[in-house]
């Protein structure tokens, strides 16, 4: 009879434990099975910045009422897409005069690009191929890849800086000019026509003045512009003629391929 007891009371105390066990489970909340957990947000991937520096020559958002500090290769794509603050131009492309339509940003221009536009209102050209060439170097630094060497050391925009630039930055208003540029023995820029005085505007910013004009030239960007791994320059120019209502903009791309050579063109862009 002892041993009896003691085998009904085990059994009793083992159902105890046992429900209490249940219970327990009962008042737990219920965890997911492993195959089911929920993975951790994603992070968003970073916008790709564009692989080059961009300086002061770089005047688009004077163009749109910004700060020239807004000047920087993160905000290339905004200025890409960001309606013109100054409105739309009206434009035709000659010769249809009649054919006109309006332009009211970079991306509309892009669409529309070719050296034949021009503007309805003829107070408008100047300020409609400046912001057209900011358009052009927007979409060229969006473009360039990141260089994987550079010879074009540090750069002064000096009385000497001519001496290591190709002809084509010289100012040609005319047939004979065009004439000299291509005779020999015409190599540098300094070789057609040597400054007689240099105006310092800003940082990589001068002007180059000559018997009867002057030139600006101002520093936009360095990047790889063409795709060789190699540092380019991105430069812009205005041609003035002193006296007179001649005035002309114009974008150019340089490189240099050794640490002691001259730069040389690699393109001037039109509107």
């Amino acid at each position: 009879m002892k041993r009896e007891a003691r085998w009904v009371l085990l059994v009793l105390s083992a159902l105890a434990l046992a429900c209490q066990e249940t219970d327990e489970r009962a008042a737990a909340p219920d965890a997911a099975p492993a195959s089911e957990t929920t993975p951790p947000p994603s992070t968003p991937a970073a916008e790709t910045v564009p692989a080059v520096s961009v300086h002061p020559g770089y005047i688009m958002p004077e163009l749109m009422g910004e700060p020239p500090a807004n000047a920087t290769a993160e905000n290339l794509a905004k200025y890409r897409t960001q309606p013109w603050t100054g409105g739309e131009f009206k434009v035709y492309e000659e010769p249809n005069t009649d054919a006109t339509f309006s332009l009211t940003s970079c991306e509309s221009y892009e669409s529309r690009a070719s050296a034949k536009l021009t503007t309805v209102a003829a107070f408008e050209v100047g300020p409609f191929r400046q912001t057209a060439l900011m358009c052009r170097a927007t979409r060229i630094m969006l473009d360039a890849k990141k260089p994987e060497t550079s010879h074009v050391g540090t750069l002064v925009f000096d009385q000497a800086l001519p001496g290591k630039m190709p002809k084509e930055l010289a100012m040609v208003i005319s047939g004979d000019d065009q004439a000299r540029l291509s005779a020999g023995g015409v190599v540098h820029w300094s070789d057609f026509a040597e400054p007689t005085g240099v105006e310092p505007l800003g940082e990589l910013h001068s002007k180059y003045l000559h018997k009867g004009g002057a030139q600006e030239l101002a520093l936009v960007a360095r990047g790889d512009f063409d795709g060789d791994s190699v540092e380019d320059l991105l430069v812009s120019l205005l041609d003035t003629v002193e006296g007179g209502s001649y005035a002309s903009y114009r974008l150019l791309s340089l490189t240099r391929r050794s640490d002691d050579g001259d730069f040389e063109l690699l393109k001037e862009y039109e509107y």
